[in-house]
């Protein structure tokens, strides 16, 4: 079921942003984004919020040629710090 559910949110994302329409996907405020840039290019980047300073501190941003690549990195990323409330409601 899980994985159903990856290739489905997979196809949307690719969709959204092959669109060449400027749209940007992101959880919680940016902690996790993707987006696709001017140049037709794709972005992945990941913020990590910093309670001592209340503010996201800039973790990381990978540049992708093709939205399929981009959208695997940024689903294994969402995979990998449990980002969703799938997560948050749904047992491993």
């Amino acid at each position: 079921m899980k994985m159903h559910k990856d290739n489905k949110i997979s196809e949307a994302i690719i969709t959204l942003l092959e669109s060449n329409v400027g749209y940007s996907i992101d959880f919680f405020g940016g902690m996790l984004l993707i987006r696709q840039l001017e140049d037709l290019t794709f972005a992945v980047s990941h913020e990590k919020y910093n309670p001592k300073k209340e503010a996201f501190i800039f973790q990381f941003e990978k540049l992708f040629k093709d939205s399929v690549t981009a959208t695997k990195f940024f689903l294994q990323k969402r995979r990998e710090y449990e980002l969703g409330y799938d997560f948050e409601v749904e047992p491993k």
